[in-house]
């Protein structure tokens, strides 16, 4: 695969997944009110779901070529999910509610794992 193929894979899957992450935080912040950033955990987690199905597929079942993992798991939830704003976020609620960052911090951790899990057993299915 030429190098420049694999950036413009990454690059389309990225736009859209920051896309999707920027309608998706929007949309929970016009939503829902407090200081817990959902549409950052909503966001992490979805990109946990998608990438444990991506993964799994391309493994068990070879459904998924060299170019499809690049556009979807490296590029799409590459630009969906935020670990640098969960990073960030956590920092900023741990100035004002410590509490909070431990729920959001804990809670986008075990779910990931959770949601990560379920991906994966959804493709038993297939």
């Amino acid at each position: 695969m030429n190098m420049m193929k694999s950036i413009l894979l990454v690059a389309t899957g990225s736009a859209l997944g920051g896309v999707l992450r920027f309608l998706t935080s929007r949309l929970s912040a016009s939503l829902f009110h407090g200081s817990f950033p959902l549409g950052t955990f909503i966001c992490n987690m979805t990109g946990c779901f998608i990438i444990g199905i991506i993964y799994a597929l391309a493994c068990r079942c070879n459904w998924l070529n060299a170019d499809m993992k690049l556009l979807l798991a490296v590029g799409f939830c590459g630009g969906l999910t935020t670990f640098s704003s969960f990073i960030n976020e956590n920092s900023q609620l741990a100035r004002t509610d410590l509490p909070m960052t431990f729920l959001y911090a804990g809670g986008s951790l075990l779910a990931g794992f959770i949601m990560l899990y379920l991906g994966q057993q959804l493709t038993k299915l297939l």
